[in-house]
């Protein structure tokens, strides 16, 4: 009698399971976190070419405003003091 209490009582515990066990959790937070990790690191690849199409796009407003200067003016445009051209020690300078 006391031991079919018991099968009846694991068989209720075990029918009315509500929840997730600890390793579902696990699996279901590490797919998570894999997904995660490689949406990171494929928009990093996306931003960093964003970043050269600006670039590129920037030099090209550049360069038409400097041809737009010339249809004005008949010349280039003249620097007046030497332009340091990133960190290294170059100066450029108008001959």
């Amino acid at each position: 009698m006391f031991l079919k209490k018991i099968k009846q009582f694991n068989r209720n515990n075990i029918n009315n399971k509500k929840g997730f066990t600890i390793i579902e959790l696990l699996v279901v937070i590490s797919i998570i976190g894999l997904l995660s990790t490689i949406s990171v690191v494929s928009l990093n690849g996306a931003r960093i070419k964003s970043r050269d199409a600006k670039r590129v796009s920037d030099v090209d407003n550049i360069k038409k405003a400097i041809e737009l200067y010339y249809d004005d003016k008949g010349e280039y445009p003249v620097a007046l003091s030497p332009i340091s051209l990133g960190t290294t020690n170059t100066l450029v300078t108008h001959t």
